[in-house]
């Protein structure tokens, strides 16, 4: 098996972080890698394109077919055994159950899962429509990534999200959303988000909170009060931590917010807050992290960006260019992110969360660069020095990368 194995993005990051290097040098000494790596992995080449082409096949038809399972691929439901997702039929089984069925509950999603063939660019047009009840438990993505929902709701204050509701009904209520990713989906409604329409509910010390989650550039959402993560707040605790928003947001009202649209805390809620931290919003309009009409002494920002601030009140919020998030200089201007193991630098484009069980691009570098500290301690160094350039890469690559029987 092959580990360790660096992309074409990573050639790129790296030649960002070592001194400067011209193309044509670089080039040349990729090509001695790739090469040294090609007859390393020559017999199992052919073994691992037929692999290759099995998975592709396998995802083309692996598209919802807008039926809902009667049962999940496994699991009990518990925290230690959760009920497992692998498809659209049981994630809208999931999405359909209710309250009642899904409080207390825990779920997995073992696969990206496709709602509909966003290959085609009019997939919009003849898209199988997702629908959702109110969802009273625990979702964890486990990094993988939802495509193509398609939820528009016509009726007045109608709600439009990949989950229409949190409701929080008892005290001490809790429902969580972690490790999921939404791509290539369109959202319609008046209070209209990506991933929860509403979080809501009378429950005492209720909370709602989302971690490791994300909607990227491909997501469309419309609406009167648009945000990009959740649309509307009210009487319970939010936690956002880790998440970000780059897709599109239109508002035919002034609610609108990258990350939430709206809240609407009182007076008698003054022990309510919502508190997001480490957290981005990177629209393509360049909206707000937060709609300036929302009750706002009750938000807490901590090393939260965005290309606008929001509401005047704001502290903790920095306000960024999309240039000043892209690549390495999002390592500078977004430093209260934790590029060594929760965050990606992206060449090209804003920081995109680690998957769980790999390791950041950035940390990765890092740890090379210590490594390669201590050879040129040891005289093992090519450039036996202390600097580093491609020719470094490529010799910790050579070594890193291994084939094992």
């Amino acid at each position: 098996m092959i580990e360790n194995r660096f992309t074409e993005n990573d050639y790129s990051l790296w030649n960002e972080c070592a001194f400067e290097i011209s193309e044509q040098e670089l080039e040349e000494e990729l090509a001695l890698f790739r090469n040294r790596l090609r007859r390393r992995k020559s017999r199992r080449s052919t073994i691992m394109i037929a692999a290759a082409v099995a998975v592709v096949a396998a995802k083309e038809f692996d598209i919802w077919d807008g039926t809902t399972a009667t049962n999940f691929a496994g699991g009990t439901g518990t925290k230690e055994d959760p009920y497992l997702i692998s498809n659209g039929a049981e994630l809208h089984k999931m999405a359909m159950d209710g309250p009642a069925t899904t409080k207390g509950k825990y779920y997995k999603i073992t696969a990206d899962i496709y709602l509909n063939d966003v290959s085609k660019s009019d997939w919009k047009a003849n898209a199988k429509p997702w629908s959702s009840k109110a969802f009273q438990g625990h979702l964890d993505g486990d990094g993988h990534v939802i495509y193509g929902v398609h939820n528009v709701n016509t009726a007045t204050n109608g709600f439009s999200a990949f989950l229409v509701n949190s409701y929080l009904s008892a005290d001490n209520d809790l429902v969580s959303i972690k490790n999921l990713g939404i791509e290539n989906s369109y959202f319609q409604g008046d209070r209209v988000a990506a991933f929860l329409g509403k979080t809501d509910g009378a429950g005492t010390d209720a909370n709602f909170t989302m971690e490791n989650c994300y909607a990227g550039d491909s997501v469309e959402v419309v609406g009167k009060w648009s945000g990009g993560l959740i649309a509307y707040s009210n009487k319970n605790n939010i936690t956002i931590n880790n998440c970000y928003f780059t897709g599109s947001l239109s508002s035919s009202a002034t609610q609108k917010g990258g990350l939430i649209a709206f809240t609407a805390y009182a007076d008698a809620d003054a022990a309510k807050t919502v508190q997001i931290s480490n957290s981005y919003a990177a629209t393509a309009g360049n909206d707000p992290v937060f709609s300036d009409e929302s009750n706002t002494q009750y938000i807490n920002y901590t090393n939260v960006y965005g290309t606008a601030g929001g509401h005047a009140e704001a502290t903790g919020i920095t306000v960024l260019t999309k240039e000043q998030m892209t690549g390495l200089n999002a390592v500078e201007n977004m430093s209260g992110l934790d590029f060594m193991q929760v965050w990606n630098v992206v060449a090209g484009g804003t920081p995109s969360l680690v998957k769980p069980g790999e390791k950041a691009i950035y940390g990765r570098f890092v740890n090379i660069r210590i490594d390669l500290l201590a050879d040129a301690e040891d005289g093992d160094n090519i450039n036996a020095d202390e600097s580093f350039d491609i020719r470094d890469l490529v010799f910790a690559m050579d070594r890193m990368t291994t084939v094992q029987n």
